[in-house]
C-alpha cells in the first residue's frame, strides 16, 4: 500500500471517546458557559403569561331546526369568524386595548381554544375570556336571529295549514262520505301538529336566548410565566453547547492531519515500513546540558530507555548476517526527535558491548554535540576536507569506551555537495568497516536532499515520527521520497508515543522544540532559533 494513499477511518467509538476525553475541559466549559449565558439572558427578559379560554360549538340546536343549519358545525368557518374584524373590534372596545389571540381547534373536537399572551397574568386571563364571550354573544345573537326568522316562517306555514284545513272541512260538510277529503284533512292536521311542535321549541329557544356556541372552559389567571424559563433555557443551551463543542472537537480531529497515536501512524504507513519502536514521553527533569535527553544513560530503568533497548534488538535482528551495520536516522521535518533517538540508541548499543561510531551528518543545524557536551568543530566537515585527523575529530564520552562521536564540524556553504562527495562516501565506508555499528544523524528528508544522498551509503534507514508533531502527509511524502532513491527502509520509530508532550527542550544553551524548525526555502532549511539562544560550545570531552 502506498503510504500517501489514505483510507476512510472505520467508525471507532472508543477513539471518539478518547478524543472527547482529551478535550473534556473545552467541552465542559462550553456547555457550562452556554447554560450560564442562557440562564442569565432568560432571567433578564420580561416574563410573559398566557391564558386559554375554550368555547364549544354545539350543533344540537341545528338538529331541532327545520331547514336551518348553524355555522357551528363547520370549525373552519368558526375560526374564520373568530379572526374577523367584527369580533376583534368588539373585544378591543370591551377591553380598551387591541387583542391578538392564538386561535386553534382542539384536535378533532368541536372545541376552539382562544389563547392570549400578556406580561400581566390578570390581563391575559381577562382578554381570553372577553374575546370568548364576545364571540359567544355574537353567535348567540346570530342564532336568535335565525330562530326568529324560522319562527315567523313556521307561524306563516301553520296559518296556511289552518286555512287549508278549514276549506277541507267545508268541503266535507257537502260530501261527508268522501274518503279522499277525510284523508286530506287528517294529513293537514298532522302536519299542523308537527309544525306547531317545532314552533313551540323555537319559541322556547327564543325565550331562553340560547345559541349553538358557549364558553365551556373559561381562562384562569396563570401563576407561572410560559416564557422565559431560565432553567429550561439553561439546560437546553448547555446541551446544545455540549453538542456544538463535541462536534467542533471531532471535526477538528477529523481535519487534523497530525499523528496523535500509534494507530494514526500505522494508518498513515499502511504497515510498510513497520513501526519498530514506540518511545514514550521523555520527562525533562535535569538542568544539565543534554542529560535530560540521554535517558538511556541517566535513567536506564525508565520506559523510554527500555524502548531504546527494544529498538536496538530490532536493529540487531535486521543486521543478522552483516559483519558491520551502517544505520541512518532521519525524519520528515525537524523537531521530531531524530537526534535524541540517535544518541540514546548509540548509548544502549555501546552498553551492550558493541563498538559504536556516531556521526552528526546534519551540516545545517547540527545538534549531536550538544547532547554529549562536545564542541562542534573539528568534525565531519574538517575530516572530509582533510583539515584534521581522525583522532582530532573523534570525541569519546566519559564512561563509554565503546562509543565514539564525530560532530558535524563547521557548517559549510554547500552541505549537499559535501555529503555527496567521494570523501564523505569513503569516510562512511571506512568508519563502517572499523566499527560494529555506524549511526548517522541525517537532516530531515522533506526540506533538503541530504538524507536522500546519505541513504545510499548505509544498510538501514530509520525514520522518526513524533506524536503531535508529525503529520500523515509528511510521513507519506518522506517515505515515498526515500523509496524513490531505493533507500533501505528498516522501520519507523514513534517518539512521545504516550502523547504527554509534543516537544523536547531544555533551558541551558540550546533549545529544540516547536519553536525551532526547518523551513523549506532555497539553499537549505531556515532556523527559527532566536538570536539570543544560539548554541554555546561545551568543553571537549576526553
Amino acid at each position: 500500500m502506498n503510504p500517501t494513499e489514505t483510507t476512510p477511518d472505520k467508525l471507532d467509538y472508543r477513539r471518539y471517546f478518547a478524543i472527547l476525553r482529551r478535550y473534556w475541559l473545552f467541552v465542559t466549559l462550553t456547555a457550562v458557559l452556554s447554560g450560564v449565558a442562557a440562564f442569565t439572558f432568560a432571567s433578564a427578559q420580561t416574563p410573559r403569561y398566557e391564558a386559554t379560554a375554550q368555547v364549544i360549538v354545539n350543533p344540537r340546536l341545528a338538529e331541532s331546526l327545520v331547514g336551518i343549519t348553524t355555522t357551528g358545525a363547520d370549525m373552519a368557518t368558526e375560526l374564520v369568524l373568530l379572526r374577523g374584524s367584527e369580533i376583534r373590534t368588539a373585544a378591543a372596545e370591551e377591553l380598551g386595548m387591541a387583542v391578538e389571540p392564538l386561535l386553534e381547534a382542539v384536535d378533532d373536537s368541536k372545541v376552539i381554544a382562544i389563547t392570549v399572551e400578556s406580561t400581566n397574568p390578570e390581563v391575559a386571563a381577562l382578554a381570553a375570556n372577553t374575546y370568548a364571550e364576545v364571540y359567544v354573544n355574537l353567535r348567540r345573537e346570530q342564532t336568535q336571529q335565525e330562530i326568529a326568522g324560522a319562527t315567523a316562517e313556521l307561524a306563516s306555514s301553520i296559518e296556511g295549514l289552518n286555512e287549508s284545513i278549514a276549506l277541507t272541512e267545508l268541503a266535507l260538510t257537502e260530501r261527508p262520505d268522501s274518503f279522499v277529503l277525510a284523508q286530506e284533512r287528517n294529513a293537514l292536521v298532522e302536519e299542523r301538529i308537527r309544525q306547531q311542535l317545532r314552533l313551540d321549541q323555537l319559541q322556547q329557544q327564543l325565550a331562553l336566548r340560547t345559541g349553538g356556541t358557549q364558553l365551556s372552559n373559561p381562562a384562569t389567571v396563570p401563576t407561572t410565566p410560559f416564557e422565559p424559563r431560565p432553567r429550561q433555557a439553561a439546560v437546553t443551551a448547555a446541551l446544545l453547547g455540549l453538542l456544538v463543542a463535541a462536534t467542533i472537537v471531532l471535526l477538528a480531529d477529523y481535519l487534523d492531519d497530525s499523528i496523535r497515536s500509534a494507530a494514526d501512524l500505522d494508518a498513515a504507513l499502511g504497515g510498510e515500513p513497520p513501526v519498530v519502536a514506540h518511545v514514550p514521553h521523555v520527562p525533562m527533569e535535569s538542568a544539565e546540558p543534554g542529560s535530560a535527553r540521554l535517558i538511556a544513560e541517566h535513567r536506564p530503568q525508565s520506559p523510554a530507555a527500555e524502548a531504546y533497548r527494544t529498538l536496538r534488538t530490532t536493529v540487531q535482528f535486521a543486521s543478522i548476517g552483516q559483519p558491520h551495520t551502517a544505520l541512518m536516522v532521519t525524519s520528515p521535518i525537524s523537531a521530531e526527535g531524530k537526534t535524541m533517538t540517535v544518541a540514546n540508541l548509540a548509548i544502549v548499543m555501546a552498553q551492550a558491548g558493541q563498538r559504536v561510531v556516531v556521526v552528526d551528518a546534519d551540516l545545517r543545524r547540527p545538534q549531536l554535540g550538544n547532547y554529549f557536551g562536545f564542541d562542534r568543530s573539528p568534525g565531519l566537515t574538517e575530516l572530509a576536507a582533510g583539515e584534521c585527523s581522525f583522532a582530532e575529530a573523534v570525541r569519546r564520552p566519559a564512561g563509554m569506551p565503546n562509543l565514539a562521536v564525530i560532530p558535524a564540524g563547521s557548517i559549510p556553504p554547500n552541505p549537499s555537495e559535501v555529503l555527496g562527495s567521494g570523501e564523505v562516501a569513503r569516510l562512511v565506508r571506512s568508519l563502517g568497516d572499523n566499527a560494529d555499528v555506524l549511526l548517522i544523524d541525517a537532516p530531515p528528508v522533506l526540506p533538503v536532499t541530504d538524507a536522500l544522498i546519505l541513504s545510499n551509503l548505509v544498510q538501514h534507514v530509520l525514520v522518526i515520527a513524533m506524536v503531535g508533531r508529525s503529520t500523515r502527509r509528511n510521513m507519506g511524502n518522506a517515505i515515498e521520497a526515500l523509496r524513490r532513491v531505493s533507500a533501505p527502509l528498516t522501520g519507523v520509530v514513534l517518539n512521545d508515543a504516550s502523547g504527554q508532550g509534543f516537544g523536547y527542550g531544555y533551558g541551558y544553551g540550546y533549545g529544540y522544540g516547536y519553536g525551532y524548525g526547518y523551513g523549506y526555502g532555497y539553499g537549505g532549511y531556515e532556523s527559527h532559533e532566536p538570536a539570543n539562544e544560539q548554541a554555546q560550545p561545551a568543553p571537549k570531552g576526553a
